[in-house]
């Protein structure tokens, strides 16, 4: 009986600490253990399967709202409640965006500790900002929330936009290593561009993968370069050609962060030499270089 009862206590505990973390990309449906609270009136989160764009952000399906027109949305996407515990689940994160770089959404991110009504969302997780035209991954620290159960909700206030989406929600813990973000390129020559990052941790040194997309290549999740310092110059490229690049933090004994990226570009051509001679004699033949 004593083992029976150890084991059914064990069990308990193995699936509290599996339910206390969650991840939905809503691949089949908005699953019913998600609120959806219409308060505009006119246009409400709904499934999407094939969205428009640049498509979901992983798999085929997202959450998605259309923008009011006469009036503004006030539309939450509400997450099932959550029991924050320090170490286990205690951040979420998720991707948003516009349907349109043209036509930016805005939205903000709540938090209630009470129940899953508009009313009771009173914190204000992220000060409304309109969301981008690119998949960005945005991450929120539920921390000071430990032991409380909680909901998050997703508020479009867009008028007369067009879409905005989210896909990818995980409730998990931060990383001993965390992943660097804002990635960015400038100075970008025939040979040589410039790469940059936010480093949300303490790492110093990074690991850099450089994909030639020109020439085929795929991501590996090893690195062109290791040891690398931020802002970092990539040279020997080739001209007129598209690549692809990841960094990832390496912490040390706390080992390396998850790769994150890519964030692609073309390099410029080749400068011409004089004296340049082109006499276009055949039909659509205009250079690219």
């Amino acid at each position: 009986m004593k083992k029976i009862t150890f084991l059914f206590i064990v069990m308990i505990a193995f699936c509290w600490r599996s339910n206390a973390q969650f991840t939905e990309s809503f691949e089949t449906e908005i699953p019913a253990t998600w609120t959806i609270l219409d308060l505009s009136s006119t246009n409400s989160w709904v499934w999407d399967d094939t969205p428009e764009g640049d498509g979901a952000q992983d798999g085929s399906a997202i959450a998605r709202i259309e923008s009011g027109y006469d009036n503004p949305n006030d539309d939450y996407l509400v997450t099932p409640q959550i029991t924050v515990t320090s170490g286990l689940n205690d951040r979420i994160t998720f991707y948003v965006k516009s349907r349109s770089g043209t036509f930016l959404e805005p939205y903000e991110v709540l938090l209630s500790t009470t129940a899953a009504t508009a009313a009771d969302f009173t914190v204000v997780l992220q000060e409304e900002s309109n969301a981008p035209g690119e998949w960005t991954k945005v991450t929120l620290d539920l921390s000071a929330y430990d032991s409380q159960s909680v909901y998050v909700a997703i508020r479009s206030t867009s008028q007369d936009e067009w879409e905005l989406y989210v896909d990818n929600f995980v409730n998990d813990t931060f990383p001993a290593c965390m992943e660097p973000t804002d990635l960015i390129v400038e100075n970008i020559s025939n040979a040589t561009v410039d790469f940059a990052w936010t480093e949300n941790g303490t790492a110093t040194s990074w690991n850099i993968e450089i994909v030639d997309i020109t020439a085929g290549e795929t991501v590996t999740g090893t690195p062109t370069v290791s040891g690398a310092t931020n802002p970092y110059t990539i040279t020997g490229l080739t001209s007129n050609n598209e690549y692809e690049i990841y960094v990832q933090a390496d912490c040390g004994t706390e080992g390396p962060s998850i790769w994150v990226g890519p964030i692609a570009f073309t390099t410029a051509c080749d400068a011409f030499t004089a004296p340049y001679i082109q006499d276009f004699d055949n039909a659509g033949d205009i250079p690219d270089c």
